[in-house]
Order: structure tokens, then sequence, then C-alpha cells
């Protein structure tokens, strides 16, 4: 069955932050800000997610994804993949409030914040300087990874891009991703490495028929 593609809502942050927080326990580059305990790295990463995803869902195009039977059916969907992506311009949000940045400090440590930050700050400069959207955040639930749940998200997410006629950049540090994002048109245009991690940097530029927009 296909995953149902919509925006995702204000409440459905809590569930977007948990999926995230799995999605990611295993990337290369949090391993290395966090260390060896997955559970402690869930945490961190929900802590994230949780501190910048309402800026995210006020600022930026934020998709869910959803498996289980149509609603109509009388079934529950449940939340399986999330998408957080932004416009030009809106890159990088704004860090949280004092109440939201003190409570991320406390549930990841100021060890773990700080190498955060220095990650986030590093990639930052390596942006492209023409205008872009940024595709942020793309994770799907480990228990529902194989079912095309990541397909459908950039997928959609390509549509919007497409339709705009821009550019659009992301990051990963997963070697097995470059596969997965070519064939929507990225491409790699460099590869920073990051406590002795590789980051590569991918771009799909604008779609000929509509970069004159």
């Amino acid at each position: 069955m296909s995953p149902h593609i919509a925006p995702l809502r204000s409440e459905d942050a809590q569930a977007a932050a948990e999926v995230l927080g799995r999605a990611f326990v295993d990337n290369p580059v949090n391993v290395a800000v966090i260390g060896a305990d997955p559970e402690r790295r869930e945490r961190c990463n929900r802590a994230g997610v949780e501190a910048y995803l309402p800026a995210a869902l006020e600022a930026g195009w934020v998709a869910g994804a959803w498996q289980g039977p149509p609603l109509a059916a009388g079934g529950e969907r449940e939340l399986c993949g999330v998408l957080v992506a932004m416009p030009p311009g809106a890159f990088p949000l704004p860090v949280p409030g004092f109440l939201a940045a003190m409570r991320l400090l406390w549930q990841q440590g100021p060890r773990v914040a700080s190498r955060f930050g220095d990650v986030a700050r590093t990639l930052s400069a390596l942006h492209p300087a023409e205008p872009h959207w940024t595709l942020a955040t793309l994770g799907v639930d480990p228990l529902a990874q194989g079912r095309g749940v990541g397909s459908a998200l950039l997928a959609a997410f390509t549509s919007v891009v497409a339709n705009d006629g821009l550019a659009a950049y992301l990051d990963t540090d997963r070697e097995e991703n470059l596969a997965f994002y070519r064939p929507s048109g990225y491409e790699v245009i460099g590869t920073t490495r990051i406590l002795g991690v590789e980051v590569h940097q991918m771009l799909r530029r604008p779609d000929p028929a509509n970069s004159s927009r």
C-alpha cells in the first residue's frame, strides 16, 4: 500500500520527533557527535527535532508520510516518514527561543549540543550561492524502510521544486543515499569531512523548462 503524503501539522510534531529520532540513530555524524549508545543518540535526535520543528513548520515545507488503511475504512494511519525543506532565504532556521534552547541543552548535554552546533555551522557554509531550496531532513522510521516511503516523500518535494524552477540542495553522510537521490536529479558537488565522517553535498539543478520562472 502506497504511503499517504500530506503536510505535517503542529499536532503531528511529537510523532515526527519520534520518527526522526529513530530514523537517524545510526547516521555516522550522529554517532560521531553523540557517541556509541544508540538509546542516547535517539533521545538527543528527538530533542533536536522538538526544538527546531516548530520554526520549520512555520517557515518551511514539511510533509509527513502515513501508512495504514484509508480513514474512510475506519483504520488509523501511522506516521512513518518526515521531510523538512526550506525555501530560499529560510535556511538556516533561527535558533530556538530561550526556554526551548535551555531545554535542548539540558536534554542533549553541553558537549553534544555544542558539537551539533559546530556541524551545523560547517555545513551551512557549504551551501551554493544561487537561490535554492534546502532539503534539510528526510527520515523514515526503520520499521518502514524499504517500502517506498522515502521515495514518495522525495517525489512530492521534487514536484514542488520543479514547479518553482529553482535548484535544490542537500547533504548526506550516508554513502548509500547517493544512489537514492541521483535518480531525482541530484549530483554530488562536493565532499567534506566532519569529525572524521565524509559528508556529501548534492545539488539538483533547475529543470530547463521551468528555470526561467
